[in-house]
């Protein structure tokens, strides 16, 4: 009799355990379908779309000073998630963007990756102070949108990275290529939020851009909106500096000396430069 009063308690333990994961798991798939409503709805948004594009197409500034000798990474491909956006040959930048800082960097390290000789050189006698900018208080982040997020990595696999930080990986079909790790999750943010008010810092520069032209940048949209709001939550001042041209915001970069990464080689370059020219550019 006990056997059998044991052997009922634990069955009835497992119908309700088996119970709340059922309910839990429809949960999540409920909110999921919530936000991914949310995210749509955001192409016929009129008042919460912001313009991403950077009407530089193709313009490769991070690839071309740290991936020049990667022949691969500048082959068009019309049947590949990325390469068939890559239409311009490294030896045609000069006549597309015959005045930009790819063209002169190209030229002036005769197509020599990470010469940063040259590259200070041209920075240098291109930059110019924004007198706004407070280098005490003001901190710059840089967030990487667009096809890293709208083509690779869209759908429930966005909400995923950003959410929970699962990170998902397909590159075997070309054509279908997924990749998350361009994606920060939420939870990046708010620890670097947090680190800002702790060193004084009272508003954020949010600086982001899309060298792809898409039909749609709803993912994108969404990501940076609501970055925004985690970073008002904790009473910082924001402001969006969207879809300027690469070489400007490369050079407005360089007022800052507190700065927030992403990813992605132009992410890096901004980086990188910086650490050498600034003695006082800190990542947070």
């Amino acid at each position: 009799m006990y056997i059998i009063c044991l052997l009922v308690t634990l069955l009835i333990i497992t119908i309700l355990f088996m119970y709340k994961l059922f309910s839990a798991s429809n949960s999540v798939n409920e909110d999921n379908n919530i936000l991914l409503n949310k995210i749509n709805d955001l192409e016929n948004d009129n008042q919460n779309s912001l313009d991403l594009f950077n009407n530089h197409a193709s313009y490769r500034l991070g690839d071309a000073v740290y991936l020049l000798n990667d022949e691969n990474n500048w082959k068009y491909d019309k049947n590949h998630s990325t390469l068939k956006y890559a239409n311009i040959s490294l030896h045609n930048y000069n006549d597309i963007y015959p005045n930009s800082i790819l063209s002169e960097y190209l030229k002036l390290s005769n197509y020599t990756e990470k010469d940063w000789d040259s590259l200070i050189k041209i920075v240098n006698n291109r930059f110019y102070k924004d007198i706004n900018i407070n280098k005490s208080t003001d901190c710059l982040m840089h967030v990487r949108v667009g096809d890293a997020i709208d083509e690779l990595c869209p759908g429930q696999n966005f909400l995923n990275k950003f959410y929970k930080n699962i990170k998902k990986s397909q590159y075997k079909d070309k054509s279908k290529i997924i990749r998350c790790d361009y994606i920060k999750p939420l939870k990046y943010f708010q620890q670097k939020i947090k680190k800002l008010i702790e060193i004084g810092i009272t508003k954020v520069y949010l600086m982001a851009g899309a060298h792809i032209k898409l039909p749609s940048y709803k993912y994108s949209i969404y990501y940076i909106n609501k970055i925004v709001e985690e970073i008002e939550k904790a009473g910082l001042q924001v402001e969006l500096k969207l879809g300027g041209s690469p070489d400007y915001d490369l050079l407005f970069s360089m007022n800052f000396d507190y700065f927030i990464p992403s990813e992605g080689q132009y992410c890096r370059l901004i980086k990188e430069l910086n650490e050498k020219i600034n003695p006082d550019f800190k990542i947070i």
